[in-house]
């Protein structure tokens, strides 16, 4: 062999010494080359999840602060319930109480589309409300009984009486504007009947315009019969005249003791 040949012999391709750097440096790049993809992708992936998160958040406080708004309504609306009941509970005690003390001193008490007394014929007093009808003063009251006539009316037994007297009044009170309730009142061995008014200044005030029979008004002349009267339950029922003028009586007498009252609004 000659030394050309050996020479050619131990010398190694070009090629085969640029293989391990190339491919080193080709794995490199690739690494680099990966990072920088994954990197990208993760950034993008860290944007997407970040906005997801953001708007999550945005999300739970707008419906935390929906849901904080509708419990501070309903708490608003529990107080206001609670306070509107307390008014009603304090308004019920009342009612309670005013009842009770209309069963103690007046007895039964009674509203709307109810029959009172019967007449002398055996029918119901026909008592005609008005709705618009409202409660007078004590003045207004006393000026509308002076002026109103039904107390000239003659008393005549089994034809016109006390029920009678006290229905023309009530339906007189109620044509002219005032509030008035037709009153029974048991004795115990008989009854009569008058009127009542709520004054808004002196409360309650019970009106008896029974007028007299034939013989007593030829006697006391031209007199009025309008009277007021305290009643209450075991008290006795003593009118005295509502104004007092010359040839009338101060007192009506003595009907009896009161053992019922029923009111009729």
């Amino acid at each position: 062999m000659t030394n050309n040949q050996r020479e050619n012999n131990n010398r190694e391709p070009f090629y085969n010494k640029l293989s391990l750097p190339t491919v080193i440096l080709s794995m490199v790049v690739l690494v680099l080359l990966f990072v920088d993809v994954f990197a990208i992708y993760a950034l993008k992936s860290n944007s997407d999840a970040l906005s997801i998160t953001s708007t999550y958040f945005t999300w739970a406080n707008n419906r935390f602060i929906s849901t904080l708004s509708r419990v501070k309504t309903a708490n608003d609306q529990l107080s206001s319930m609670q306070t509107q009941l307390k008014s009603t509970q304090e308004q019920l005690a009342s009612a309670q109480a005013e009842i009770t003390l209309y069963q103690n001193t007046y007895g039964e008490v009674y509203s709307g589309n109810v029959h009172p007394a019967l007449d002398v014929n055996g029918q119901f007093i026909t008592l005609v409300s008005n709705p618009a009808a409202t409660n007078p003063t004590f003045a207004q009251l006393e000026s509308f009984i002076i002026s109103d006539t039904t107390d000239q009316n003659t008393y005549a037994p089994g034809v016109y009486v006390c029920a009678d007297f006290a229905r023309d009044v009530f339906n007189n009170a109620e044509k002219a504007g005032i509030r008035a309730g037709f009153v029974d009142i048991e004795f115990p061995n008989d009854w009569h009947g008058c009127d009542v008014f709520q004054t808004t200044d002196k409360g309650l005030v019970f009106i008896d315009c029974t007028g007299g029979d034939a013989a007593t008004k030829s006697q006391e002349g031209a007199i009025s019969f309008d009277k007021i009267v305290n009643i209450k339950l075991g008290n006795d029922y003593i009118p005295v005249s509502l104004v007092s003028q010359f040839g009338s009586a101060s007192a009506w007498g003595d009907y009896g003791k009161i053992i019922d009252v029923q009111i009729y609004w």
